[in-house]
C-alpha cells in the first residue's frame, strides 16, 4: 500500500495503522514516506506503535519522517514486532546532530533483524 506524501487528520493515521493490524493478505509492502499529520496525530501514532502488529509486513518505507530522541523507542518497538520485515527504508529521517545517538538505539535491532535491504 502506498500512502507516500499523504496528509492525515488527527485520528486518521492512528486509524490506518490500527486497521492494517487486521490485514489478511499474503504479504504487505507499506510506503508511509513523507506523510503529514498534526502533532497530536504523531503522538497518537507513537503511543500505539510499540503494540501494533501488522501481519505479513515485509517492507516499510518511512523516508522523510523525522526520527528523533522522543520517538525512536516507539519506532524500534514497532519494528521489533515485525520479524518478517526484510526491507526497511529510513532515508532522510535522522538529523545529523542526533545521528550517533539514534543509530546506537537502532544497532541492536539491526543485529537481530531479518533485513535484507536497509536504506538510511
Amino acid at each position: 500500500f502506498n500512502f507516500s506524501k499523504c496528509s492525515f487528520e488527527q485520528d486518521s493515521l492512528f486509524g490506518l495503522i490500527d486497521s492494517l493490524s487486521f490485514y489478511k493478505g499474503d504479504i504487505l509492502k507499506l510506503d508511509l514516506s513523507s506523510i503529514q499529520t498534526s502533532v497530536d496525530g504523531w503522538n497518537k501514532l507513537y503511543d500505539i506503535m510499540p503494540s501494533v502488529i501488522i501481519p505479513n509486513l515485509i517492507e516499510l518505507n518511512w523516508n522523510c519522517n523525522e526520527i528523533n530522541l522522543s520517538n525512536v523507542k516507539s519506532i524500534i518497538g514497532f519494528l521489533n514486532n515485525h520479524k518478517e520485515l526484510t526491507s526497511l527504508s529510513l532515508s532522510d529521517c535522522i538529523k545529523s546532530n542526533e545521528a550517533d545517538i539514534i543509530l546506537n538505539y537502532f544497532s541492536d535491532y539491526f543485529e537481530k533483524s531479518n533485513l535484507l535491504n536497509l536504506n538510511i
